[in-house]
């Protein structure tokens, strides 16, 4: 059973896997979501009665690439504290989330059968904190916050002018975004937990790693303690894949 302290902290190996986690998740997901849109836009008009789309939805679906893009390109800067780099994909997320709802939900629902499946939302809150890791309280915090965002963005595309779906296909559009937060919390949990254990298992003899030094094409050098000797030392660890 992890301490208290090592659950409500990440370590310096940890931060840095998690930056460059969350940089290739904003990569990817860039490249996801453009071929998506594409491909959606494509079969909405080869559709005999196309709807009739918000103005709205292709500011959301700019937004939505040009924000992944973005933070993968954050998370390439040098210098930058891996800390604050993993806290602001938190917000990523949510932003993230918030647009997915909207584009989710910005092709009118045609009478009362619901056929998409999961919404993007849901899928999403289960991804992004088992690639990106995180503390407990603030990947709770932002998980939930993400799940919000389904309905929101339903409510700005009624707001602009779509219908409202009835209330018991409410309860069908929203049931796997709720369970979603339970899956996320859970699959965390464990994902962080495993982690633990293979850095520990990993640990360089009696040093304890501190901060990244350097990195390059045949490995890292770590800025690593002595756990009985006051005194700092550099430790290399070859490269591998995060």
């Amino acid at each position: 059973m992890p301490s208290r302290a090592g659950r409500a902290s990440l370590s310096p190996v940890q931060l840095q896997k998690g930056v460059v986690r969350l940089g290739n998740l904003g990569l990817l997901s860039a490249c996801a979501l453009t071929i998506i849109l594409i491909v959606g836009r494509i079969l909405l008009a080869w559709s005999p009665s196309p709807p009739a789309l918000p103005p709205i939805l292709p500011y959301a679906e700019i937004a939505a690439v040009a924000l992944s893009l973005g933070i993968w390109a954050y998370s390439r800067r040098e210098g930058v504290d891996a800390g604050e780099v993993l806290d602001r994909g938190l917000v990523y997320e949510v932003l993230l989330g918030f647009l997915m709802a909207v584009i989710h939900h910005g092709i009118p629902w045609e009478g009362t059968t619901v056929t998409r499946g999961w919404a993007p939302v849901a899928v999403w809150i289960i991804v992004y904190p088992l690639m990106v890791p995180g503390t407990r309280g603030k990947t709770s915090l932002a998980t939930v916050a993400t799940a919000a965002m389904d309905p929101a963005g339903l409510f700005v595309n009624v707001a602009a002018g779509l219908p409202m779906p009835p209330p018991y296909v409410l309860a069908q559009l929203f049931l796997p975004t709720a369970v979603s937060v339970a899956i996320a919390l859970l699959g965390a949990r464990i994902v962080h937990q495993l982690t633990v254990d293979a850095e520990t298992a990993s640990e360089m003899g009696s040093y304890r790693l501190v901060s990244l030094i350097g990195k390059g094409g045949m490995g890292e050098v770590w800025r690593a303690e002595h756990r009985m000797l006051a005194r700092p030392a550099a430790i290399k660890k070859p490269s591998r894949t995060s």
